[in-house]
């Protein structure tokens, strides 16, 4: 698995042999997958899978900035099944895109520009932060091509909007079972259906990312956090951090802040 950003004047027409994962942090580009042709600009997300053939070309008056990330079948086999997701289902999903919204564009700046400074220290600091990032990408093409493919209830989109709100940081899937006004077994069906996640694995990232934000943006204390976000052990909030983000949330906070 690497990373990198790039910046250029565009690409020959080429393939790869692994799957190669960007995000346009700025800017616009004329984008050819396969023969199909489309424009892309700041915030789209897009996958090449191995076989795919694909060119970047540049459009008149602009250029663009890309977040890359390049990862081996093996390992991007390694992260579907962590994320329970089938990898064989992208295959009858192409063109595999996602437009991502302002919060989530900031959220992997701050990611590229934390991984950038922890290559510098070595890359064997940086792969666990990559590895997450990458993870976070698969996850939301996969939901987006599941949102794309059916039409999302009004009631649920509303209920993930609420969900992503900082007043509701705090709850649990208790308490998004009673606030959809459905069955636990209808809730957890949308959410696999929607968003490809189960109920606490969506809260669990939502709040993380939140917490990406405050330790980055914010002088709040861990356990500050840790409480808006509806951790009442501090320790436990610790572990969760850890494994979505690979750092513990002080150790997040000093790498983000060199």
């Amino acid at each position: 698995m690497s990373f990198h950003l790039w910046g250029s004047e565009g690409t020959t027409e080429h393939g790869h042999n692994y799957y190669e994962i960007f995000l346009v942090t700025d800017g616009r580009v004329c984008h050819e997958i396969n023969g199909k042709i489309s424009e892309i600009s700041k915030g789209t997300l897009c996958m090449i899978c191995p076989g795919d053939i694909h060119q970047l070309r540049r459009i008149e008056n602009f250029s663009s900035i890309h977040m890359n990330i390049c990862i081996s079948p093996k390992k991007f086999e390694e992260i579907c099944s962590a994320l329970g997701i089938d990898p064989e289902a992208f295959e009858s999903q192409k063109p595999l895109t996602a437009a991502l919204s302002t919060e989530e564009q900031a959220y992997f700046s701050s990611r590229a520009s934390l991984i950038n400074r922890l290559i510098s220290d070595g890359y064997e600091k940086a792969a666990s932060v990559i590895c997450s990032t990458a993870s976070d990408f698969i996850s939301i093409i996969n939901s987006s091509k599941l949102t794309q493919k059916i039409d999302c209830p009004e009631w649920f989109e509303n209920m993930l909007e609420k969900i992503r709100s900082p007043e509701y940081m705090t709850c649990s899937a208790a308490d998004v079972y009673e606030m959809s006004n459905f069955s636990p077994p209808v809730v957890i069906e949308a959410f696999r259906k929607y968003t490809g996640k189960t109920v606490s694995a969506y809260l669990r990232d939502t709040k993380c990312e939140y917490a990406c934000l405050l330790l980055s943006g914010t002088k709040m204390t861990t356990l500050e956090i840790s409480m808006q976000l509806g951790y009442y052990s501090l320790s436990h909030f610790n572990r969760v951090f850890k494994s979505y983000s690979g750092f513990s949330p002080a150790a997040y906070r000093r790498e983000y802040q060199k």
